[in-house]
């Protein structure tokens, strides 16, 4: 397995530079490296109390970095500056960035979710995501990026991971999240592997409850913790531990594994022997907050061994709480340290030492640029997969009379909006309507007398899985509706802009595509594919009961 110095790099001269930093510093001072608080990057008045509170966290605190949430390219950057610029320390800034900076950025580049990356069989393509997300990461001045999802879906009803991982096929989730890991990695620049030991085999969301993970340990070896050891090995500079309760791996326990000794310590760092950082799930989540004070699961993280402890509740009593800990003895000043020096080096090797602040020169150059923009379109329309094939003929003829209905699990929005407003730009689109959550029963046959006058009926699929949600649900009304739809002569064809397991939830007699998310590239994609632009070629990555 790859040591500490192969992972984080830097020169002897450097580890001296690190030594001497460690030794000058203050028990409260290592203690706050050890935290990283979200930040918000939108102007906020400097007298304002977001923004006093991010200063106060920076100077007094002295936290080790932010995980930074939605925000503009703008702000981003000259917050991360002024912060930087604040701090004694240089600061490590992470992000969310699963499919891209857009994720959390507005005007930056979006990719499709890592099921399309997958469902486009192209591990090269995968490689090239994240060395583009990379690239506009350090524009940014986000040196790192919580992805990626390394967690095998392998329950079908998962809330949480569905399209945000690979497969449920370890092979194929192992390879697509070794590509991608790479290209993050292949800049000064770290990856996280998550959430281990692996948050697929559940439909609970840990943003709501503590999901159990029921089975053995020879089991998690061989499945589920496949993905994370192969990216281990691989060289993955950091591993996020998730809120999961392992019954085998904590003699029957049910405490969440960010809190385990057994699962940090005994299992990841010494049985896997894996030696770089190791970060917590946000503390803020439900699944670590039940049963635990901010006190508590700050010192439980610790002891258990993550390194770096993020988004806490409150961020400045876990940190006084930490360092009581440590003047009474509970928590050993070398334990501290031990993580501490790891930050540090990470630091180091990410340049920061020499250039803490970005040039914001350089952002109109790197963000949305031309080729990433194609990059991801060229991703997405490899991505979209017929996945019920019922002879329909595609191209669709511009002759054809066509109704689309569009489902929603929320209001219709500009997203949803989207599709139809393409197809109306190519086709002579009959009829068109949205079907959300509020649909009165009473209109169902007004809407199915009219769509019985079309030649095609085509149905897009609006349903995606949200944190703190739960599982994917159509009305009843809406239910009733697809049945009506199913009744009628008419050639279908279903598409589904997000989960791709809401085919088990519905009958249907017609073709079924998946393109497996519902950015405007991905819709793009697919009214390409259904007017004969491109072929449809995607792989289904997963296993759907019904096909």
């Amino acid at each position: 397995m790859p040591t500490f110095d192969e992972l984080f790099p830097v020169s002897i001269q450097q580890k001296s530079e690190v030594e001497k930093v460690l030794n000058q510093l203050t028990i409260e001072e290592k203690v706050g490296q050890m935290f990283f608080p979200f930040a918000l990057p939108v102007f906020r008045n400097k007298e304002s109390i977001d923004y006093r509170r991010v200063v106060e966290l920076c100077t007094k605190w002295k936290v080790g970095g932010f995980v930074f949430f939605r925000g503009t390219v703008y702000d981003y950057a000259i917050l991360g500056n002024e912060l930087q610029r604040l701090s004694n320390l240089p600061l490590i800034f992470s992000a969310d960035f699963e499919r891209g900076t857009a994720m959390r950025v507005d005007e930056s580049t979006s990719f499709p979710y890592a099921m399309a990356v997958a469902a486009s069989q192209n591990l090269d393509l995968a490689e090239k995501m994240g060395e583009a997300i990379a690239e506009e990461s350090l524009c940014l001045g986000i040196h790192n990026n919580f992805a990626p999802v390394a967690d095998i879906n392998t329950d079908s009803q998962n809330p949480i991971v569905n399209i945000r991982g690979f497969s449920d096929n370890r092979e194929v989730v192992s390879n697509f999240a070794q590509a991608y890991a790479r290209g993050l990695q292949n800049y000064k620049f770290i990856a996280t592997a998550k959430h281990f030991p692996g948050h697929g085999r559940t439909n609970v969301d840990s943003h709501r409850e503590l999901p159990v993970i029921n089975c053995s340990k020879v089991e998690l070896m061989e499945e589920e913790m496949f993905p994370f050891i192969n990216l281990i090995n691989g060289g993955i500079r950091s591993v996020m531990i998730g809120h999961l309760a392992v019954p085998s791996l904590e003699n029957n326990k049910i405490i969440p594994a960010t809190f385990s000794k057994r699962i940090v310590t005994d299992l990841l760092i010494k049985e896997l022997d894996f030696n770089g950082l190791i970060i917590s799930d946000a503390l803020n989540m439900y699944g670590a907050t039940n049963n635990y004070s901010v006190a508590e699961g700050a010192k439980h993280a610790i002891q258990a061994g993550v390194d770096i402890l993020i988004l806490s509740p409150d961020t400045e009593i876990a940190i006084k709480s930490i360092i009581d800990e440590v003047k009474c003895g509970t928590i050993t000043e070398e334990r501290i340290n031990f993580s501490v020096k790891k930050i540090l080096y990470a630091k180091m090797f990410l340049g920061l030492f020499e250039n803490r602040v970005i040039d914001l020169d350089n952002i109109r150059k790197t963000i949305s640029a031309p080729q990433k923009l194609a990059l991801s379109q060229k991703i997405s329309d490899e991505a979209i997969t017929v996945a019920i094939d019922k002879n329909i003929d595609l191209p669709i003829s511009k002759e054809k009379k066509i109704s689309i209905l569009t489902f929603t699990d929320v209001l219709e929005t500009e997203v949803e909006a989207h599709f139809t407003t393409l197809m109306y730009g190519e086709y002579s689109i009959y009829y068109s309507r949205f079907i959300n959550p509020e649909l009165n029963e009473n209109k169902i046959a007004t809407i199915i007398r009219e769509i019985s006058k079309s030649d095609l009926i085509i149905v897009p699929l609006f349903f995606r899985i949200r944190a703190y949600q739960g599982d994917v649900l159509l009305t009843e009304v809406q239910l009733k509706l697809i049945s009506e739809i199913e009744k009628l002569n008419q050639q279908k064809i279903f598409i589904s802009f997000g989960d791709p397991y809401i085919i088990n939830k519905i009958k249907i007699d017609g073709n079924y595509i998946s393109a497996f998310g519902d950015s405007k590239m991905t819709q793009r994609s697919v009214v390409k594919g259904l007017k004969g632009e491109i072929n449809f070629k995607g792989k289904l990555p997963i296993k759907l009961f019904e096909v």
